[in-house]
């Protein structure tokens, strides 16, 4: 009977083996993937549009500063619908600003 039990403890601490190289090797093979495909993300043209700020007026209304390419424009965003505020002026076309008016950006 006891060789028995050695026998089974055996087969299980094979079969726990097996398992346990299995799912390394799945873990592996996850691990791969993803960096694959992080990598492939990573490669893309960067994008052209970019939300530089928001400032939320309450009850889904919102103001966001885009840039797009080169252009800098002020939205607004109410329920389903956003509209073109103002176009500003291009950080390049400006003159060079002190820290104390650095925050503000005149409209054109």
């Amino acid at each position: 009977m006891r060789a028995n039990r050695r026998k089974r403890k055996s087969w299980l601490a094979r079969a726990a083996e097996r398992l346990q190289e299995r799912a390394s090797s799945f873990t592996a093979s996850v691990a791969v993937r993803a960096r694959r495909w992080m990598s492939a993300r990573c490669a893309r043209v960067p994008r052209q549009l970019r939300v530089c700020e928001t400032v939320s007026l309450g009850e889904r209304r919102v103001l966001a500063l885009v840039e797009c390419r080169e252009q800098t424009m002020l939205l607004a965003a109410a329920g389903n619908s956003v509209m073109l505020l103002s176009r500003l002026e291009s950080r390049r076309d400006q003159e060079p600003v002190s820290p104390a008016e650095g925050s503000r950006m005149q409209l054109q």
